[in-house]
């Protein structure tokens, strides 16, 4: 459902690659903004069309007690 949401949206800045036989990264285009470059506290900002953002937000849900977020 997401691939063919990311097809119909070209123009979302995400791309989807296979982890392994269980497990899908999605990776987006961003900015983070902030006031503080040392700081801890940012705002990750990318744009996504309306119907794949609704669609990661619901898969998010679904697998909210196994997601972690992988920091540079």
């Amino acid at each position: 459902m997401l691939e063919a949401a990311i097809r119909q949206q070209q123009s979302d800045p995400i791309t989807l690659c296979v982890a392994d036989t269980k497990t899908l990264e999605v990776s987006l285009t961003e900015t983070w903004i902030t006031v503080d470059p040392e700081g801890e506290s940012r705002i990750f900002l990318t744009v996504l069309g309306d119907s794949t953002e609704s669609l990661m937000y619901h898969l998010w849900q679904q697998v909210s007690g196994n997601t972690f977020v992988i920091q540079d």
